[in-house]
């Protein structure tokens, strides 16, 4: 019992620290965005911004990987709140056909990716003429301007 109680205070308090981390930085966040305070080697610090070839290219590599056919889109995110020129806010669509392991598969390999930081919205399977199909989204992307 006593060995219960302790751990649950110790979860609470790994929590609570958790918790408190999470508001001093989203305080320090908030304050440098209402004071204009935010810089181009605070952005290379903290935000990822993609070039469109490289995310292609380990794109491609998973397709081929996990056998699966894809297309996939990249467009303006509805909300663009790019600090400056040099990157555009972008989602991506995806389109995935092939068996459903393999679909499956190739979602977990960029979902996974560090390099990609990707998170799957919007994931619809459906079956199109014998065919499994995929769809999802990844919102949010920063991408180099110049590589669009």
């Amino acid at each position: 019992d006593d060995k219960v109680n302790n751990e649950y205070k110790n979860k609470e308090n790994e929590f609570r620290n958790a918790l408190q981390n999470y508001n001093t930085s989203k305080d320090e966040y908030e304050k440098l965005i209402s004071e204009d305070e935010i810089n181009e080697e605070m952005i290379e610090q903290y935000i990822d911004i993609y070039d469109l070839s490289e995310i292609s290219e380990i794109i491609d590599k998973y397709a081929k990987e996990k056998n699966t056919e894809i297309d996939f889109n990249v467009f303006n995110s509805e909300i663009n709140y790019a600090i400056n020129s040099q990157y555009t806010i972008c989602d991506i669509s995806f389109k995935v056909k092939g068996e459903y392991i393999d679909i499956t598969d190739f979602i977990y390999s960029i979902e996974d990716d560090d390099r990609l930081n990707f998170e799957i919205n919007d994931f619809k399977l459906i079956n199109a003429n014998d065919t499994l199909e995929a769809s999802f989204n990844v919102k949010n992307i920063p991408v180099l301007s110049k590589s669009i």
